[in-house]
């Protein structure tokens, strides 16, 4: 809610293996596509969100998916009598790509380490 926005992608490469129907059910001959997923990483918040891109009404809806947790960077701290700088976004870079049930999220972190998540 109101936070600014430091990094975004998208991907729309994440392929899903196709789930056996229950018991008793046919198997539907349409398998849908999977939705299009936004990532948002913002200035304040140390977490990336993942939303769903759906068809809407009149254009294209976000529904929230998950969200995924990254280290806090350290508070930042004054030197002598200069104004405290103020803190890092804790993402400085964010790249997705799509693979078989799943999606990679790599993410360059405020203290230049990468980190990776499915």
């Amino acid at each position: 809610d109101g936070e600014a926005v430091h990094c975004i992608a998208l991907s729309s490469e994440g392929v899903y293996a196709p789930r056996p129907p229950p018991p008793g059910q046919e198997v539907s001959p349409h398998l849908g596509r999977p939705n299009m997923k936004l990532f948002v990483a913002g200035r304040a918040t140390p977490r990336i969100w993942v939303f769903n891109v759906c068809k809407g009404t009149f254009g294209s809806d976000l529904k929230p998916a998950c969200t995924i947790h990254v280290p806090e960077p350290p508070p930042a701290q004054a030197e002598g009598d200069a104004e405290a700088q103020p803190r890092p976004p804790a993402v400085q870079q964010l790249h997705v790509r799509g693979t078989n049930d799943g999606i990679w999220v790599v993410a360059l972190m405020f203290d230049r380490t990468v980190r990776a998540y499915l």
